[in-house]
């Protein structure tokens, strides 16, 4: 995304144009611990929290309220797939395909395994 901004700041043709950066596919927070679990060969589950409990999570770690409200929002759209956005906007400032988030995530993870 960082060279995708940078290109679209360096170049002509982009003024008074808005972009969606986003993949050609979304994914869920179930699909992303399905990855990792077969990446790393470990089960991992994705457990969704209740908006209390996650409210309860950050004001014990001093999370402001309103900055609570926001966060607590910006979760529930997610879970109810409310920003799924897909676009190939991306694709095309790229002039490539982006990198699927499983290649990203296997990618991450032997790197991080080796370091």
């Amino acid at each position: 995304m960082a060279g995708t901004a940078a290109g679209v700041l360096a170049t002509a043709g982009h003024e008074n144009k808005a972009y969606d950066i986003t993949n050609t596919q979304a994914y869920s927070y179930t699909d992303i611990a399905e990855y990792l679990s077969e990446i790393s060969g470990k089960t991992i589950h994705y457990i969704a929290t209740t908006p209390e409990a996650y409210a309860e999570a950050l004001n014990k770690a001093d999370v402001p309220a309103r900055a609570a409200d926001i966060i607590i929002g910006f979760a529930l759209a997610q879970a109810q797939r409310e920003l799924d956005r897909i676009s190939n906007d991306l694709a095309a400032l790229l002039k490539r395909q982006p990198v699927p988030l499983k290649e990203y995530l296997k990618y991450f993870y032997q790197h991080q395994q080796s370091a």
